[in-house]
C-alpha cells in the first residue's frame, strides 16, 4: 500500500511541475531568443517590413521592463528606423513636452507621462528620447497630470498665440483635479462649458488647419473625461492613435508603448477584464502593418498605479509564463504568429493562462493575441524618481 501511494505522488508530483510535453519543452528550447541587446538582431526579419510596434507590458511598476524597453527603443530607433514612440499618456501633453524637450530635463520629461510611468527607470527612456531625438508622442485621452504644469509649458511655445495660451491654462488649471471626487457635477458642467467655448474659438481661429484639428481633438479629450470619466477611453485612445498614424506621423515608423491589455486586438475574448480594446478598434490595415509584443513577468513584486508593492501570483503550470519558462534564459523572446498549429506548438491554439497585472489569472489562446512574447524570470518593483 505504501509503495503504490509512494507511486502515486510520484507521478502527481511529476504531473504538477512538468504540465507541459517533452516535444513543447524541445520546441520552446529550439525555437526561443535569449534576449539581450546583442541578439536584439534576430527580430529583424520580423520587424523590418512593419511600420507599427505594439510594446506591452502587464504591470506598469517592472523596472526590468522599463530596462527592455529603453533598450529595445534604442535598437529600433538605429537600426530599424522608428522614429516615434506613443506612449499610454495623454496626447496634449505629451505634444507639449516633445516640443519643448530641448529645454527640460528627463526628470521634466516626466510630467508628461500618466503618474504610473513616472519613476526613476523612465527618466532612462526620456533620455534616450532627448539624446537620439525620437518624437514623444501620445495618445491617451486622460489627462496626465491633473495639474497646470501643461498648461504652464504651453504657454511656452510657439503653438498657439499669447492670448490662446493664457485662456487654455487658466481652463485647464480649473479643470484639473486629483479625483473626480472632487469636483460637483455643477462645477464640471461649468468647465465643459469653458472648453466648448474655446474650442469654438479655436474652430474659426485663423490657425494652421492640421494644428486646429490637433487642438480641437485635445480639448474633445479633455470634455470627454468630464462627462465620462473614462469609459469612452479605450475608443478615445483608439481614434487618437490612428489618427497620429495616418495624419501626424503619416511617413513614420512608430512604437506604441501600453498595456497588454490595450494593444492586445483580441482583448474582448479574454476572460478577465475582457473590454474592447484600443487595438481591437483599429481598421485591419493599420493592424496589417503592425507586430505586437507583450511582455510578462514570471516572479517577484512591481508596483501597482498608486505606487503600493505587491507580489506576482505563482503561476499555473498551464500558462504561458511557465511554459516560456522552460528555455532556461533569465530573460526570453518567443514568436509566435503564423506558426503551424502542431503537437509541439498546440500549446500556443489553446486555453492556457496569463497573469493580468500579474495577480489575476486571464486565460486566452495566445496564437489570437499577440505575435510574440517577452517573458522576464525575476522582476522588481520601479524605483521612485529622487
Amino acid at each position: 500500500m505504501i509503495r503504490v501511494l509512494t507511486t502515486f505522488l510520484s507521478l502527481l508530483y511529476f504531473f504538477n511541475v512538468s504540465a507541459q510535453r517533452p516535444e513543447e519543452i524541445k520546441w520552446i528550447k529550439e525555437n526561443s531568443i535569449d534576449f539581450h541587446k546583442e541578439n536584439f538582431y534576430l527580430l529583424d526579419s520580423l520587424l523590418f517590413n512593419k511600420r507599427i510596434i505594439f510594446l506591452g507590458e502587464n504591470t506598469h511598476g517592472a523596472s526590468e521592463y522599463y530596462d527592455v524597453k529603453n533598450d529595445l527603443i534604442d535598437y529600433l530607433y538605429n537600426k530599424l528606423g522608428f522614429k516615434v514612440v506613443a506612449w499610454e499618456s495623454n496626447m496634449l501633453d505629451c505634444f507639449v513636452v516633445n516640443e519643448s524637450k530641448e529645454s527640460l530635463t528627463p526628470s521634466e520629461m516626466l510630467g508628461c507621462l500618466h503618474f504610473a510611468f513616472r519613476c526613476e527607470e523612465a527618466l532612462e527612456i526620456m533620455k534616450t528620447l532627448r539624446e537620439e531625438d525620437i518624437i514623444l508622442a501620445g495618445f491617451d485621452s486622460q489627462p496626465t497630470v491633473y495639474s497646470a504644469n501643461t498648461g504652464k509649458l504651453l504657454k511656452g511655445t510657439d503653438f498657439l498665440n499669447e492670448e490662446y495660451r493664457e485662456r487654455f491654462f487658466l481652463i485647464d488649471s480649473l479643470a484639473q483635479t486629483p479625483s473626480k471626487g472632487n469636483q460637483k457635477k455643477s462645477t464640471r458642467r461649468k468647465h465643459i462649458e469653458l472648453f466648448e467655448e474655446f474650442r469654438e474659438d479655436i474652430f474659426r481661429s485663423n490657425l494652421d488647419e492640421a494644428d486646429k484639428e490637433f487642438f480641437q481633438r485635445s480639448i474633445d479629450d479633455r470634455i470627454d473625461f468630464l462627462k465620462n470619466w473614462n469609459k469612452n477611453r479605450e475608443a478615445r485612445m483608439s481614434e487618437n492613435l490612428r489618427y497620429l498614424i495616418e495624419h501626424v506621423f503619416p511617413d513614420q515608423k512608430i512604437i506604441v508603448y501600453a498595456h497588454n491589455a490595450h494593444n492586445d486586438p483580441n482583448n474582448s475574448e479574454a476572460k478577465v477584464k475582457n473590454f474592447k480594446s484600443m487595438a481591437e478598434m483599429l481598421p485591419p490595415e493599420i493592424l496589417d502593418q503592425s507586430y505586437n509584443i507583450a511582455l510578462f513577468g514570471y516572479a517577484g513584486q512591481a508596483k501597482n498605479n498608486f505606487s503600493e508593492v505587491y507580489e506576482f501570483k505563482e503561476h499555473p503550470k498551464e500558462s504561458i509564463e511557465h511554459y516560456m519558462y522552460q528555455s532556461g534564459y533569465e530573460r526570453t523572446f518567443l514568436h509566435i504568429s503564423g506558426l503551424p498549429n502542431k503537437p509541439e506548438t498546440n500549446f500556443l491554439f489553446k486555453e492556457i493562462n496569463t497573469m493580468y497585472w500579474g495577480k489575476f489569472s486571464n486565460p486566452k489562446i495566445m496564437a489570437k493575441h499577440y505575435d510574440g512574447i517577452i517573458l522576464i524570470n525575476e522582476i522588481t518593483p520601479s524605483a521612485k524618481v529622487k
